[in-house]
């Protein structure tokens, strides 16, 4: 098979840039299984250093390559500009014509969208063109990104963003989700007019040998958080999080590994989250299995997740993850008995004496369970097999 997907810079070979971001995981791990499968792998990404018609193609081997492709022009006032009252798809009819040529050109099997994004639909709207079958990872959704952002963006963006995600989901002859949860919402949110073959293929964990979890009984405890920094992670929760324990005066701290953006924009709260909370500038995956190992459990209190893989990560080292209802992991939380690892964290006292009621157990039998479950349903081999056995039967 041929695979078309969109990919990330980071993943390109000799590329100074830091893989973050589970799509962009996602590619890089996918895409070395893909190529020992025997098929090929093209990835686009779209590059803003220039304006061009045409694109610049890297090689990695025989059976895996990349497109590098400009966009026709800025796209920043059409989704910002306050005159504007509607978006037409007719203003990205450069962009998609000429990504037809380049499908036309190298000839895919298929387009595998990893993730959905403006630049994601104007490869969808090529393919569907070209007659190339499309099948899409739901590993967020950007209608709920767009809403979270309503000040950023103008609200014929947020239509627009909408409308196009329900589109390709109606037009795709896939859509993989990762979750009942993220199924479900993406259902709720987006309210597409149809939705194709959906089918539900977790994410792959890290590949890690999966060690014992064990309860030190100690007084000090460190607590960790993998997040980006944007609101749907909700670093708010952290700070309050954090200042109930300085009130307390409890011999914890909080390590958080992210990448706070040197912009005045808040400036206030990023001071008082640095004087809180141990920043740490963000890791490639093999880093933060040390960075795991080093904690005691993790904090997630994101507003929308749909399946965070720190959660596999942190358990593989034996780490158990307390989450927020809204993370995706939800029903596989329940599922393994780990209902108390779930809570709503808009009461940092709450969160607080979560934890201290699990610190003081002697065990954590419900945290092994987890552990298995993930060891054996998320698979890297069996997901990646999954996916290509969908691609075979969506092309044949």
């Amino acid at each position: 098979m041929r695979i078309l997907t969109n990919d990330y810079l980071s993943n390109v070979p000799g590329s100074a840039v830091k893989t973050k971001g589970g799509p962009a995981q996602f590619a890089r791990h996918f895409s070395d299984a893909v190529i020992a499968h025997g098929h090929e792998w093209i990835g686009i990404f779209t590059s803003r250093t220039k304006q061009s018609t045409g694109y610049e193609e890297i090689n990695d081997g025989d059976k895996k390559r990349f497109l590098s492709i400009e966009n026709s022009k800025d796209r920043s006032s059409l989704l910002r500009g306050t005159a504007v009252s509607e978006i037409s798809p007719a203003e990205f009819e450069e962009d998609i014509v000429r990504i037809e040529k380049i499908i036309s050109d190298i000839r895919p099997d298929l387009l595998f969208l990893n993730g959905f994004s403006l630049d994601a639909w104007t490869y969808a709207q090529a393919a569907f063109r070209a007659r190339v079958p499309v099948v899409i990872q739901h590993a967020g959704i950007l209608t709920k990104e767009f809403d979270m952002y309503k000040d950023w963006f103008n609200p014929a963006a947020c239509a627009f963003g909408k409308a196009i995600e329900g589109d390709v989901a109606a037009k795709a002859t896939a859509n993989v989700f990762l979750n009942e949860f993220s199924r479900d919402a993406f259902t709720r949110l987006v309210e597409p007019e149809a939705l194709s073959k959906p089918v539900i293929i977790p994410l792959p964990h890290a590949g890690w040998t999966f060690e014992k979890v064990r309860m030190v009984p100690r007084d000090a405890r460190t607590l960790g958080i993998v997040a980006r920094w944007d609101r749907i992670k909700n670093h708010e929760a952290i700070l309050a999080f954090a200042k109930e324990i300085k009130r307390r005066e409890l011999p914890w701290r909080i390590r958080s590994v992210t990448k706070i953006p040197e912009t005045p924009q808040r400036a206030d709260f990023k001071k008082r989250y640095k004087a809180l909370v141990e920043v740490i500038p963000p890791m490639e995956r093999e880093e933060l299995h040390a960075f795991y190992e080093s904690l005691d459990a993790l904090v997630l209190p994101s507003h929308f997740d749909v399946s965070p893989t720190v959660v596999m990560e942190a358990v593989a080292t034996g780490k158990p993850t307390l989450i927020s209802p809204n993370v995706g992991w939800v029903s596989e939380y329940k599922a393994c008995g780990m209902n108390d690892w779930i809570i709503d964290f808009d009461d940092p006292a709450l969160v607080v004496e979560r934890l201290q009621e699990q610190f003081m157990r002697d065990a954590w039998p419900e945290v092994e369970v987890f552990s298995s479950y993930v060891k054996e349903h998320h698979d890297p081999e069996t997901v990646y097999r999954a996916y290509l056995s969908l691609f075979e039967q969506v092309i044949s």
